[in-house]
């Protein structure tokens, strides 16, 4: 770096906040320290100024672990720290979600007998929102009105938005009606608490913001439309996603793959796969890139269709083929996939894809192997089936009784009447709460064994669980 505060002593101290603050604003945070140490070296000891640039460069490159650092230096060398130093720092580590050094630098004000003003604590609100402590970010709303500090519009937007990510909907609400009382709300404020209403399936409510919004001369933005089309996915109105879905477009808004997935979600969700299906087509007519949770909304509607014919199931095939050739397919994708592949009974192509999801390295969960359980199930392939638990448990996935269900349901139908008593016990074992169709399989296993003193145990066993018992075949 040189001396170059030596080299024209009328710049020194002045000349270097300015070379540090300029480092700040381009980004290069690492360059500012390398000015600020170069200096120190060079017989010309940085001020209390010359560090809160320093530390303000950190701060705009993200940096607050330095930002503090250089805060305890400052300390070491009993440097001056005021108001504007504690600011910079605390803002570092706003930007970096460091909400519990940020609740401490602000004791250290408080401590100093320094008056942290709105600036400092609105940094501190929005360090605890990027953090996801909703909690702390409340209290010290309530610290702004204890310490009779103006509050402004970011106060409220960091504290809402705070609220949306812990998933208080009731107490998001609660602070918009006081910023709609206490200052000019604006679009980005109102988005705070349509989220945060979507997050709790409040869709109504979010629906009700977004008027709000738009009465009081609020440009709703393609944040607002996306939250409130997330609030109507979330609570399965898919008639409701679909109306906001038009209104943005009549508006001019382009829609966003966010938006797009959401709205495809919402369909998929209520089995509306034909409408999945073209939203997912209008989206890549609009230029924008299906991701891999376009596809997966879109195949998983097929999953909940109640009646699902051959064209279905092989619909639902085709579009995973056409992720697969772009993307990389996540777990739930193979997951809806292969539920399609059940409901449609090929149990083949469903063992298929749960092999082609191993050699992709993926994880597979319970849920996978279930579905691909039920669909060896209703192909009577009670081999396959009991391979598939072999390897769930081997794989240490937890089986559930949908897992046993189906596996009992398999050999009782196959007449493996020992095996199927053998599996109802596993799951007692397992302490998992056996349903109607396990116990029917179990007391007719029984019965054909000629093992009468047994079903009638199992008859008995079906009060404890309070399971409706079948009518008696022996």
């Amino acid at each position: 770096m040189g001396c170059f505060a030596l080299e024209r002593p009328a710049a020194k101290h002045q000349e270097l906040s300015k070379s540090i603050a300029h480092c700040g604003r381009s980004a290069q945070w690492a360059k500012a320290l390398q000015l600020l140490y170069a200096a120190d070296h060079c017989w010309l000891q940085p001020n209390h100024i010359n560090y809160s640039a320093a530390i303000n460069a950190c701060a705009h490159g993200g940096q607050w672990e330095q930002a503090l650092a250089l805060l305890q230096s400052m300390h070491r060398r009993q440097l001056e720290r005021n108001l504007i130093t504690y600011s910079v720092t605390i803002s570092a580590c706003e930007k970096g979600g460091a909400w519990s050094e940020a609740m401490q630098l602000l004791a250290e004000v408080d401590r100093s007998h320094q008056n942290a003003d709105t600036i400092i604590l609105n940094s501190a609100i929005s360090a605890c929102e990027k953090g996801g402590a909703w909690t702390q970010a409340f209290i010290l709303l309530k610290e702004l009105h204890e310490r009779k500090l103006l509050m402004d519009v970011i106060t409220f937007n960091a504290t809402i938005s705070a609220c949306e990510k812990g998933g208080q909907w009731q107490l998001a609400l609660e602070i918009l009606q006081e910023a709609l009382q206490t200052v000019q709300a604006s679009i980005i404020t109102f988005n705070a608490a349509l989220s945060a209403c979507g997050k709790g399936q409040q869709w109504q409510i979010s629906w009700a913001l977004l008027q709000a919004a738009q009465e009081s001369h609020l440009e709703a933005s393609i944040v607002s439309f996306s939250a409130a089309i997330a609030a109507c996915e979330a609570g399965g109105q898919w008639v409701g996603a679909l109306a906001l879905l038009h209104e943005l477009r009549n508006q001019r808004l382009q829609a966003n793959v966010v938006t797009w997935n959401s709205a495809i979600s919402a369909c998929s969700i209520s089995g509306q796969w034909e409408l999945s299906l073209h939203l997912l087509k209008l989206m890549q007519r609009d230029d924008l890139t299906a991701d891999v949770y376009s596809y997966t909304s879109a195949i998983a509607a097929f999953g909940e269709v109640d009646e699902l014919w051959e064209s279905k199931w092989q619909l639902a095939l085709s579009l995973f083929k056409e992720l697969c050739y772009t993307q990389r397919p996540s777990i739930v994708s193979f997951g809806a996939v292969i539920s399609a592949c059940e409901r449609g009974a090929q149990w083949q192509i469903a063992l298929r894809l749960l092999q082609e999801l191993q050699s992709n390295h993926l994880q597979c969960s319970s849920m996978v192997c279930n579905a691909a359980l039920s669909a060896c199930e209703k192909g009577s392939q009670w081999p396959d089936v009991l391979h598939l638990i072999s390897n769930m448990l081997g794989q240490q996935l937890q089986a559930d009784v949908i897992t046993y269900s189906a596996a009992i349901s398999s050999c009782q139908k196959s007449q493996k009447w020992g095996k199927t008593l053998q599996l109802f016990q596993e799951l007692c074992r397992a302490n998992l709460h056996p349903n109607s169709i396990t116990f029917s399989a179990a007391i007719s296993a029984c019965e054909k064994g000629l093992q009468f003193q047994q079903a009638s145990r199992l008859y008995r066993e079906m009060e404890l669980y309070a399971v409706e018992k079948p009518l008696q075949t022996g």
